[in-house]
């Protein structure tokens, strides 16, 4: 098996390990009592991405897993109605027909073929009916306002979630129905086992449409924070707060962060001594007012008539010791062969030194750069860039401290 396959087996391993890392960094750094104004997440959101993730939590979650699983049943348990109505029919009858009603109506169209019968509507409408309703509509609604545009298989199931709704909706026991669901109803459906999904759901979407309760929206964006798209975003996130723990281990104690994880908002902040590091995960080069930015990649992609946009940097470290500061560039590659992410990354960062260039004083020690290659069979080496895998993370930081020393 290769390292490859064995990481990806360990994908949930990996979520969950950075679960605690994750938590303890949006609870130390959210302000509840704002509720979502300036609320970042870690892919850096912003209010109208943060609205879809949260219908698309609302489609794809747990609670709606919870729902679609009992409808098969819930329709099956409804118990039909019947109302009287009239009902008017020309050339034949239909129920009982009411003569009086019938004559009446004939003078009045000059039609003698008009019969005017009470007829008995089997209907569904109680409240369990309307409940699952509702909750029906709201996953329909929230998928609308979702627009993710994510994976191949997260769009896909959202799509194919979207079209068992519909085909739900399009029941003959969910026609016709009199009302919505008033919340004063919640309380008296929820004493019933079977409904319970239902009525958690729809307090749930409601709270999200309404905006009524932060503390349960930054619980929803906490779970979808947790799960990053692909596996080389994970992997980043993985190595960006090893590389925290690394330093920890090296004496240094992590500081209360001062917002959420954002363009500028780092990953983690540490002092040790007079030593102060800000540990930044996708930070572009431009953004750092201290780096004499010359962009030679962003003059070359013009020169061309490409559009590359603006270069970020997967872990950027930020070392304040006394009067003196050390940038230290790194990036992260999770490729099916090893050798090959490391090449690119190495590519990579001495594009971004010869950018970054006059940040760096005559005589800096190295390494400058680093690159952390999933896989690699590399010793971390005092070279410009130095080049390892995840599993060498603690020698590294031990280079780079020596670096700045």
């Amino acid at each position: 098996m290769t390292w490859r396959c064995e990481l990806l087996l360990q994908r949930e391993l990996l979520i969950r390990y950075l679960k605690s890392d994750l938590v303890r960094y949006l609870s130390e750094a959210s302000d509840r009592q704002t509720g979502l104004k300036g609320l970042t997440s870690i892919a850096d959101l912003t209010p109208e991405a943060i609205e879809q993730a949260l219908a698309y939590r609302l489609v794809m979650g747990s609670e709606a897993d919870a729902v679609l699983h009992a409808v098969e049943n819930l329709l099956r348990s409804l118990p039909p109605t019947a109302t009287a109505a009239w009902s008017e029919t020309q050339g034949f009858i239909s129920g009982q027909v009411s003569w009086q009603r019938t004559v009446e109506r004939r003078q009045s169209t000059s039609d003698p073929t008009v019969f005017v019968s009470k007829v008995l509507q089997r209907r569904y409408d109680s409240p369990a009916a309307r409940l699952l309703k509702a909750v029906l509509l709201e996953i329909s609604a929230a998928a609308r306002r979702s627009r993710m545009i994510g994976s191949a298989s997260s769009e896909s199931g959202l799509r194919s979630r979207s079209l068992q709704v519909v085909k739900y909706l399009k029941h003959p026991k969910l026609t016709q129905l009199s009302k919505d669901v008033r919340e004063q109803d919640l309380p008296a459906l929820e004493r019933r086992q079977s409904l319970r999904p239902f009525v958690s759901y729809l307090r749930l979407a409601r709270t999200v449409r309404t905006k009524s309760d932060p503390d349960t929206i930054i619980r929803l964006l906490e779970s979808l924070i947790l799960l990053p798209k692909t596996t080389a975003t994970l992997f980043e996130l993985y190595s960006a707060f090893r590389v925290v723990e690394a330093f920890e281990l090296l004496g240094f104690t992590r500081v209360r962060p001062w917002g959420l994880l954002s363009g500028r908002a780092p990953l983690a902040e540490l002092r040790r001594k007079d030593c102060q590091l800000t540990v930044h995960w996708q930070r572009s080069l431009s953004s750092l007012e201290v780096v004499d930015y010359d962009a030679l990649l962003k003059r070359i992609a013009q020169a061309n008539g490409l559009s590359i946009g603006e270069p970020r940097v997967d872990i950027l470290l930020d070392f304040h010791v006394g009067n003196r500061r050390h940038i230290r560039l790194g990036e992260v590659k999770y490729y099916e062969d090893p050798i090959a992410g490391a090449r690119a990354g190495i590519v990579q960062l001495a594009a971004y030194l010869h950018d970054a260039g006059p940040s760096f004083p005559a005589g800096e020690a190295t390494p400058l750069a680093f690159v952390i290659a999933a896989g690699v069979t590399a010793q971390p080496a005092q070279a410009v860039i130095s080049v390892c895998s995840e599993d060498q993370l603690q020698d590294l930081c031990v280079l780079l401290l020596q670096s700045i020393e």
